[in-house]
């Protein structure tokens, strides 16, 4: 059935449950687990009104989103990683549901958990719907928790 399973994390409470849920159906199957974070890449909003921030203000904002991303991984690691044996984490940076259907399709997964909502409506109005572009675009299989 189901090897390799994906868990993309953006540190919500509702990732946090799927994280959960994935790792018993894991353990259930015997399937290996990767529990991945996806820095946004910031870029695409630095046209128009916010290309002329000094270079400085970028850099921070994109040191900070690097540390929250550790952050997030470390807290799954913490919780995790000594109770699953087939457990792995990743981060990478980049939009995040097309990196998420990258990931999956060349680490050959074949199944993705995730949550059906992340961190709010700010996000989602900025990034649209994450989940909603990886059930789109993504070739294996994706289960949403709601």
């Amino acid at each position: 059935m189901y090897k390799k399973i994906l868990v993309p994390t953006d540190g919500s409470v509702m990732s946090d449950l799927a994280v959960e849920e994935a790792l018993k159906m894991a353990k259930h199957l015997g399937a290996e687990v990767t529990v991945l974070n996806v820095t946004p890449d910031i870029s695409p909003f630095l046209i128009g009104p916010y290309s002329g921030l000094p270079s400085k203000s970028l850099d921070s904002v994109v040191s900070e989103m690097g540390r929250n991303s550790k952050e997030i991984i470390e807290k799954v690691e913490k919780n995790y990683k000594d109770r699953y044996d087939n457990f792995n984490t990743k981060v990478l940076s980049g939009d995040p549901a097309f990196a998420i259907c990258n990931e999956a399709k060349e680490g050959g997964y074949d199944l993705i958990i995730m949550a059906n909502r992340g961190l709010g409506e700010i996000k989602q109005f900025l990034m649209g719907s994450v989940s909603r572009r990886v059930v789109k675009h993504a070739d294996c299989s994706v289960l949403i928790f709601r």
